[in-house]
């Protein structure tokens, strides 16, 4: 457990501890979406919430290792993984009894209880639920049934067809105060499919406030072929891009990749600083949106672009980019060198790319490769890198 370097008054409790048997057999939390595993989604969007000041994951006994491998991964803060039970309920039961044992959770007064298979929450779904459990002890979130729903006898008849008008379709996260989330789950034998359901058992109220229709659950194999479209329609939005470039390397220069100066006694020779990396999401960039490439913006016979810091070629593509009304979501690099590595330098890398990119820094995956001192990077002579990009068109 890593400790949390300020009192802990509000926790987050991420379930991923079933067999995903409607999955066929794989393991959705580990698939990747937009280049992320899909339970990081909801790690990440708790442990980076101010309200929550930690984080519990539950996962079966034999996922504790790899779950805590990608997490330092993935350089998240203050979270604990927990072994789940064989009901979704043993496996609250198991977080809140770390909670109870633990000293550093002795301050906390709220808890939020979320279905890791639910990645795509908003950060205002999070503020308005704590908001309501404050005053009211207990918050979950609820969409209205748009469609009509009729009470179907054994026989496949008919009994009686509802108000729609006042039924809901429950979400999570939900949130409770510690003390009622607790009791609530005490000596429980019945099996239930939601906690509030437990709280309501005790003849408490529960608040209900607006959820979101793309917070849905992936449940089944289909949910996880439709994954592309939860969040953007039909993918009619998303367009791609692929750039690739490469230099020689030579005496005497500093080198720079993404943006940052690596140690190595050569550098990129080329008509600007020479960051292929830089170049070959520029040209992704451009060939998604249709313009051309690198060259034709900044041509070599253009002196004035002598030494140009490859930062200000990028920013005028994402200008480009915005006038064009899209924005970038995702990036996937590959750095192809025989030396000098990498990896001291990935994350450095990886997050300057973020802010000069303005996304997250999850969706920017850095990776490098060699040629197995093949051809003219194999006898380090040179550099290459390619880079794929996802852009989305705006709304507005």
């Amino acid at each position: 457990m890593r400790k949390s370097k300020k009192p802990v008054y509000s926790i987050g409790i991420i379930l991923a501890a079933g067999n995903s048997t409607r999955t066929g057999g794989k393991d959705k939390m580990f698939i990747r979406f937009q280049g992320i595993p899909l339970i990081i989604h909801s790690i990440s969007k708790f442990s980076n919430h101010e309200l929550i000041d930690y984080t519990i994951v539950v996962v079966p006994e034999n996922k504790k290792l790899i779950m805590e491998k990608i997490i330092i991964q993935w350089n998240l803060k203050n979270i604990l993984v927990v072994s789940g039970g064989e009901r979704r309920q043993d496996s609250v039961l198991n977080a809140l009894s770390e909670v109870r044992k633990n000293e550093i959770f002795n301050k906390v007064k709220l808890v939020a209880i979320h279905d890791g298979a639910r990645p795509f929450f908003s950060e205002k779904l999070l503020n308005q639920g704590f908001d309501l459990a404050d005053k009211y002890h207990a918050a979950i979130p609820v969409i209205p049934v748009n469609d009509t729903v009729k009470i179907v006898d054994n026989n496949g008849f008919v009994e009686n067809t509802l108000d729609r008008g006042s039924i809901f379709r429950v979400q999570t996260p939900q949130i409770f105060s510690l003390d009622l989330i607790i009791k609530a789950h005490k000596d429980k034998s019945q099996e239930f499919t939601d906690d509030a359901s437990m709280v309501e058992l005790l003849g408490e109220k529960v608040k209900v406030f607006n959820g979101e229709y793309k917070n849905v659950k992936i449940t089944t194999a289909s949910d996880l072929e439709n994954l592309n479209i939860i969040n953007f329609g039909k993918n009619n939005n998303s367009i791609y891009g692929l750039g690739i470039d490469s230099h020689r390397l030579k005496l005497g220069i500093d080198l720079i990749l993404g943006g940052i100066k690596i140690d190595h006694n050569k550098g990129l020779d080329g008509h600007s600083d020479g960051d292929v990396l830089l170049h070959s999401i520029c040209d992704a960039i451009l060939g998604a949106l249709g313009l051309v490439d690198l060259g034709y913006h900044y041509p070599s016979s253009d002196l004035n672009l002598q030494g140009i810091d490859s930062s200000e070629m990028l920013n005028k593509i994402l200008n480009m980019m915005k006038e064009k009304n899209f924005e970038l979501n995702h990036l996937d690099s590959t750095i192809i060198t025989q030396e000098p590595r990498i990896s001291d330098y990935r994350e450095s890398i990886e997050n300057n790319l973020s802010n000069l990119l303005g996304i997250n820094e999850f969706s920017v995956n850095l990776k490098a490769t060699t040629t197995d001192f093949l051809g003219f990077i194999g006898k380090s002579e040179g550099i290459a890198a390619q880079s794929i990009v996802t852009l989305n068109k705006l709304n507005n």
